[in-house]
């Protein structure tokens, strides 16, 4: 029975992928035109320029922006690509990006995110320096938001500041002999984020204006065989919850940073209602702290928390199918949380200080995934 299985599993892997397309690109107008499901993009240039200057000219794709607003969040159109400090790609499966000759994707803004894959399935990057020209930056250099099966191989995540590798809601993501380096604020940045190896990866010569090199809530990674050094980060690992940190070093090499290592075991193995707990405090920390403030920096962190047929019921009985349009309505009216308090794993009491104190309901799935909130 093993050896049928093995052959109608190889057949069919090769009638998955007998119907991928194979496209070789030179320049940015190429490499764009190429983007498609199913594909294998073979880059042969020395630069890909993603600068946002270059791309809305390369592109025409001056008004194709993405935004948020009061009453409608932006709602993307899949297999598409846009700008939003940066390029994002959005919607795309089973697309495999390749360098022959370890081509570089550049950006000269400074706080942009160089490339972001969003809404993704099975992606495949491998062979490229990414990073952004200027010497000191705050932006990003590669974003993996709300999706899952990606393989970053034999890249470089070189910040010049910002964050190296950026995973938003993530899962079952693979780093393979990836460099990242003078990063500024964190090496990598992890939120709901499971099933993710960095393997044989290289991370060093970060810097210290972030809490740590590696910031993780809500998340579980592998860092295995891989070679820590030289950083200069306050803290190895950093919670927003404080405490709460999953990730297991496995065969590591950490060694001349400014932090300690005791050479523990990172991973926190929680109850359901433990787990439960942690998602309500870091949902309810995030919410007071951007209903407290002008701008909009947890969207993608909101979105992660839930499943994608979720909804909010009112206490007046109106359903909204979209957290981002109750959260833009709240920030709307200038609703602000004062405090919060965690009730028995389900229930959170909102502005529990004040007399119109809230009691929000929220049901869960079985992976954790927040599916309704009922607030009464």
């Amino acid at each position: 029975m093993k050896k049928y299985f093995i052959i109608i599993t190889l057949f069919t892997s090769l009638y998955t992928y007998s119907f991928n397309k194979q496209v070789t690109v030179h320049n940015v107008k190429e490499f764009f035109k190429a983007l498609d499901n199913n594909t294998e993009i073979i880059v042969e240039c020395e630069t890909l320029n993603f600068t946002r200057e270059n791309l809305e000219v390369e592109l025409d794709i001056q008004n194709f922006y993405e935004h948020w607003t009061d009453d409608e969040p932006y709602k993307s159109i899949p297999k598409s690509y846009y700008i939003a400090s940066g390029i994002i790609l959005n919607g795309y499966e089973n697309l495999t990006i390749r360098s022959v000759e370890h081509t570089n994707i550049i950006s000269n803004n400074e706080a942009d995110r160089i490339l972001t894959f969003k809404n993704c399935k099975r992606i495949t990057l491998e062979g490229f320096s990414i990073y952004h020209t200027p010497a000191t930056c705050n932006g990003v250099v590669l974003s993996i938001l709300l999706s899952n099966n990606v393989f970053v191989n034999n890249c470089n995540l070189n910040g010049s500041g910002g964050i190296g590798a950026n995973l938003i809601g993530a899962d079952n993501i693979t780093f393979n002999n990836v460099q990242i380096f003078n990063n500024v604020f964190y090496g990598i940045y992890a939120v709901n984020t499971t099933n993710t190896m960095f393997k044989d990866c290289d991370i060093y010569d970060n810097h210290d204006w972030g809490e740590s090199l590696i910031y993780s809530d809500r998340s579980n990674l592998t860092l295995k065989n891989c070679s820590i050094n030289n950083n200069q980060s306050k803290k190895l690992v950093y919670s927003f919850l404080k405490g709460y940190s999953y990730i297991n070093f496995k065969n590591c090499i950490i060694e001349e940073n400014t932090f300690g290592y005791d050479n523990k075991n990172y991973i926190n193995v929680s109850s359901n209602k433990e787990e439960h707990k942690k998602t309500l405090e870091l949902f309810m920390k995030y919410l007071q702290q951007e209903l407290g403030s002008d701008h909009d920096n947890h969207n993608n962190e909101f979105i992660s928390f839930f499943i994608k047929n979720y909804k909010i019921v009112h206490k007046n009985g109106t359903s909204f199918d979209n957290f981002l349009s109750f959260y833009y309505g709240l920030k709307k009216k200038q609703i602000k949380t004062s405090g919060f308090k965690v009730v028995n794993n389900n229930n959170v009491i909102v502005n529990k200080d004040k007399g119109d104190t809230e009691v929000w309901h929220f049901y869960f799935t079985r992976k954790n995934k927040i599916k309704k909130i009922d607030i009464k």
